[in-house]
């Protein structure tokens, strides 16, 4: 997790490779008793994210593993400036909610020129999906972003979700196996 100090608005040149993050995400549907009731619950254990930043410029998460999440893989917010970065190589491997999910904390904050390409996304049939940006609060989700050649399968919503944003690019993606929307 990395925010920005008081006095600074940004981290600078952040490069994230090769890692292995891993959590426990959903856990198998457990059985809950209360007061003789018996009710099936499904367990979000372990880690909410597997990275999270909230400003940065010219940045790059590339070849990790990042998997098992309650929340996201990725959380990527903006509170003064998420510009000029790649996600790239990534095996994202099951976080119950977006495996990525981009959004601005402020007005005049928008996440700028992302390019997000060559991940493969796996959700289980249980994870909502690989990609959301996401209008926050009124504010604009994302602007000039890419999303290419991703391999993306089995997440239970859908897999690539945009909301209020402005010059998105998809293309070469390869989307399989999802069940609803």
């Amino acid at each position: 997790y990395m925010d920005v100090s008081s006095g600074s608005n940004r981290n600078d040149n952040v490069n994230i490779s090769q890692c292995r993050i891993g959590g426990y995400g959903q856990s198998a549907p457990t059985d809950v008793t209360t007061n003789g009731v018996t009710v099936p619950k499904v367990l979000n254990a372990g880690i909410r994210f597997g990275i999270r930043f909230r400003s940065a410029e010219r940045f790059t998460i590339s070849d990790n593993y990042i998997g098992g999440q309650s929340e996201n893989s990725i959380l990527i917010e903006s509170k003064s400036i998420v510009s000029h970065g790649a996600i790239h190589d990534n095996m994202l491997d099951g976080a119950f909610n977006y495996s990525i999910l981009i959004r601005s904390l402020v007005a005049g904050g928008t996440p700028s020129f992302i390019n997000i390409h060559h991940n493969t996304g796996v959700g289980y049939g249980f994870d909502l999906g690989f990609l959301m940006i996401q209008q926050f609060e009124g504010v604009a989700g994302a602007t000039q972003v890419s999303v290419n050649s991703n391999v993306v399968q089995f997440y239970r919503g859908c897999p690539i979700y945009i909301d209020h944003a402005i010059g998105v690019s998809i293309a070469g993606n390869h989307v399989s196996a999802y069940n609803s929307d």
